[in-house]
């Protein structure tokens, strides 16, 4: 079975899970995990899949924007609202450090601390929803 690429010429967005946790997002396609360490970050994605090669990049959305609701896991959004935060303390939650994007994804927060997930728009430059792959590779083939 030979192997397909396909990249469309136009910036799409797509929903994917992500999971909050300790002030970072984590963003989930296709069974993999790619860690944001900075809003903006442009993560690059490239998969196989089903012989179907994916490729693209992820452009990091911010704790705050994503995880606005979970103070415990996104301190940004706790100190914004002034939820269990002090003005002292808000200082110390801008700076969020994760491991590199390439580290095994064996390495994740501590499992003593609480995240939380779901499912959000998240900006990808490529062409990762299924319709139009789909549509897209029946026309090359023909």
């Amino acid at each position: 079975m030979s192997s397909s690429s396909v990249t469309l010429p136009f910036p799409q967005a797509g929903c994917y899970q992500y999971e909050c946790s300790n002030g970072t997002v984590t963003i989930f396609i296709l069974g993999q995990s790619y860690h944001c360490s900075q809003a903006g970050e442009v993560l690059t994605v490239n998969q196989v899949n089903n012989s179907v090669t994916y490729t693209g990049t992820i452009i990091c959305p911010s704790c705050l924007e994503i995880c606005y609701d979970d103070f415990e896991n996104c301190p940004e959004a706790a100190a914004l609202y002034q939820v269990g935060a002090s003005t002292a303390s808000s200082s110390s939650t801008t700076v969020n450090a994760t491991p590199d994007p390439t580290t095994p994804s064996s390495t994740t927060a501590p499992s003593t601390s609480p995240t939380s997930s779901g499912y959000g728009l998240i900006p990808f430059l490529s062409f990762m929803l299924f319709g139009i792959l789909t549509a897209t590779l029946m026309n090359i083939a023909n």
